[in-house]
Order: C-alpha cells, then structure tokens, then sequence
C-alpha cells in the first residue's frame, strides 16, 4: 500500500502511547482518522490536537464489547468513509504472579490484549473483503509475544497469540488483497 493520503484508519488505543504515535502519523499522512480509546480525557485532548492536521473521529471503547465495537465501526464509515486501514492497537500489561493468578485476571489481560484484536478483526476484515481489499491490518503485539521477558505469563500468552493470529491471518488474507502485519515493540514509556 503505497497511497495513504485520504484513506479512513481506525486505530484502537489511539488516543494514548503507541496508538497516539500511530494516530499522529497517520495524520501527517492525510489519512481521516477513527480513534477508539477507553479514556474519554485522553479521547478529547487527540481529536484537539489532531483535527489540525486531518479530519478526526473519537469513539470511546472498551475493546472487550462486540456490540460497541461494531457500533463504533458503523459511525466512523458513517462519519469518515470506508475503513481501509485497522491498527488493532489497544492493550494492557499486567496480570500477576501464577501463585496469585486468578480467573479474572486471565479474562482481562486475554479480554484486551488478544480478544480485542479479534473482535477489530471480525468486525472490520468482512467489510474489506466484500469492497475488494486494498486495504492493510496491523495488530499490535509486543517483543512478549516472539520472546518469553519476565514471569507475566498472562501478558506473554495474550502477546504471543497475536503473533500467531497475525501471521495466520496474513496467509489467509493475502489473496484476498488484504495485508497484515504485526508489531512487536520492546518497552515503551506509555501509561
């Protein structure tokens, strides 16, 4: 995909750390932008900052919600145009130590980090299917996810499944005109 100027990016997590560098250049970019994040402060201060450059789209989310997120996605393609590009970015760290894991724990590291990115998929791949590709996902992950760092056996898991689900999904979707790739930084200072 060498043209992004003009095209409509909805980005998960974008209004804060990885996903607000995403959102920013993007916009430097020209591309109309679709902000999903869970902090509706966080929300606002991007779509002041980021309005400047290109027309911007807040939807507060919590990545876990099927029902929101596919509500979301109807209103930023009302608002914007056809979503060519998804940044299934949002994430937490976290979890505990496996004498202290519980089942709780397990359902909102894997709730975000791994269903999160599910849920962006199967809501935005049938729609880019059906218009004919051109159009690219990328699914944040983490350096956790290619190489066990530290005991967060949650946090590794929900990471090293997205890698997996990426490159499985690459495959898949190639053909259909659709590329995906997966990001897998190292530490980053974000909230």
């Amino acid at each position: 995909m060498e043209r992004l100027g003009g095209r409509v990016a909805f980005i998960t997590g974008g209004a804060q750390g990885i996903g607000l560098g995403i959102s920013r250049a993007l916009a430097r970019e020209g591309v109309k932008l679709a902000i999903a994040d869970i902090n509706p402060e966080a929300l606002r201060k991007a779509q002041a900052e980021l309005s400047a450059q290109t027309q911007t789209e807040i939807f507060p989310l919590d990545v876990r919600d099927r029902d929101g997120f596919a509500a979301a996605a109807d209103e930023a393609e009302r608002r914007l145009g056809p979503v060519s590009l998804l940044f299934n970015n949002a994430g937490v760290a976290g979890g505990a130590s496996v004498s202290q894991m519980t089942y709780e724990m397990w359902d909102w590291v894997l709730g975000i980090n791994l269903m999160g990115v599910v849920n962006g998929v199967q809501t935005f791949a049938p729609r880019m299917i059906e218009r004919g590709g051109d159009a690219y996902i990328v699914n944040t992950a983490s350096g956790a996810g290619l190489v066990v760092i530290g005991s967060g056996v949650m946090y590794n898991t929900s990471k090293f499944a997205v890698v997996g689900m990426s490159e499985s999904l690459r495959n898949a979707l190639a053909r259909r005109g659709i590329g995906v790739s997966v990001l897998c930084p190292g530490f980053v200072a974000t909230d």
